[in-house]
């Protein structure tokens, strides 16, 4: 019986060591002679998109605003822009604007979120803040 018990734990660790084998193998970025990743699908697939963005107000603002996004990557890429987690714009552009309803937003702060997926899901996503002012002027306290 403790024959058994042994050849059982023998073929256990075995079939550990292959199982990890076959992982390290099937990984997609292994290091290179110098240091650097070698990615299965070509060097671009360790990288993931960079996004750039420009337009967005620095102080508060009441009036509508175009955000100008930029997307630095070699593949195809799949963007996404949402305001407060509702998706404005969809595209595979690499630069592209979208004009954002500040006059539809809460005074206060809102979230822009640019997201880029590349084609080996490689992805990439910028928050900004944004504020929007109260447009209503508060009154003065007369004393």
């Amino acid at each position: 019986m403790s024959n058994l018990r042994i050849s059982y734990r023998r073929a256990s660790v075995a079939s550990l060591a292959l199982l990890l084998a076959l992982l390290a193998l099937s990984s997609s970025a292994v290091a290179g002679p110098d240091g650097d990743p070698v990615c299965a699908f070509g060097p671009t697939s360790c990288v993931p998109p960079e996004v750039h963005l420009s337009g967005l107000p620095v102080t508060c603002t009441t009036s509508d605003f175009t955000l100008r996004v930029r997307i630095q990557h070699p593949v195809s890429v799949r963007v996404r822009v949402r305001v407060d987690r509702k998706l404005l714009r969809r595209t595979r552009r690499k630069r592209f604007s979208v004009r954002i309803p500040a006059r539809g937003l809460r005074p206060g702060l809102h979230r822009v979120r640019v997201i880029a997926v590349d084609r080996y899901a490689r992805e990439n996503e910028v928050v900004r803040r944004v504020r929007r002012c109260d447009p209503r002027p508060h009154p003065v306290a007369i004393s």
